[in-house]
């Protein structure tokens, strides 16, 4: 075969990765580069991207469960737990966690580790830091709200229980200095990776 027959068969009209000839195949590793890259790549909304935070979720739970801060069989069925107020949702809890008297209410944020952010390009840091502030100021509040009702959660909780949050991200965010992210949660910040849960629960 000639490199004039390849190139033929490898035309940018041709849409497979794969082409049999004969006795051989010819593949098109650009082709199959490009389709991995489609294939892998997190989606950011849609059906996918709820499964890649569930999926979070699930994670960030199992890191907690093999460790010393694995919350007690009572408490729990408040993981994945909706929380109501006067019939209607406050939040719900993707992840709980019991350590020093202190019961952690997780917040999963599956936030996407894009490219431009992964290069540090200014725009995407800027807008990656606002996000994980809010973030932490929402659910700080959320945690106030059911630490002022803790009978919201369903569960008996003792007075020498204290109920705190945490928000727990794929990656270490960047923030500034002295927002609501970078409040001390025990020996956390309250906008942490899931590597630095990992760490803390092994202390």
């Amino acid at each position: 075969m000639t490199a004039e027959e390849v190139l033929r068969i490898l035309s940018p009209e041709s849409l497979s990765v794969a082409y049999p000839l004969g006795r051989r195949v010819i593949i098109d590793l650009l082709s199959a580069s490009r389709v991995l890259e489609g294939t892998v790549f997190r989606a950011e909304e849609g059906a996918n991207a709820n499964e890649w935070g569930s999926a979070f979720e699930a994670t960030v739970q199992g890191v907690v469960d093999t460790s010393p801060w694995r919350p007690p069989d009572w408490l729990r069925p408040l993981i994945g737990r909706v929380i109501r107020r006067n019939g209607l949702a406050v939040t719900d809890i993707d992840a709980i966690a019991l350590t020093s008297g202190t019961l952690l209410l997780i917040d999963a944020k599956a936030f996407r580790l894009g490219p431009r952010l992964a290069r540090g390009e200014y725009s995407a840091v800027k807008s990656m830091a606002e996000r994980v502030e809010q973030a932490s100021i929402k659910w700080r509040g959320v945690v106030a709200q059911i630490r002022r009702n803790p009978e919201l959660l369903g569960v008996p909780i003792t007075k020498d229980v204290r109920i705190d949050g945490l928000i727990v991200l794929p990656f270490i965010p960047y923030v500034a200095i002295g927002g609501a992210a970078t409040e001390r949660v025990l020996s956390l910040l309250r906008a942490s990776s899931i590597s630095e849960l990992l760490l803390a629960t092994m202390r």
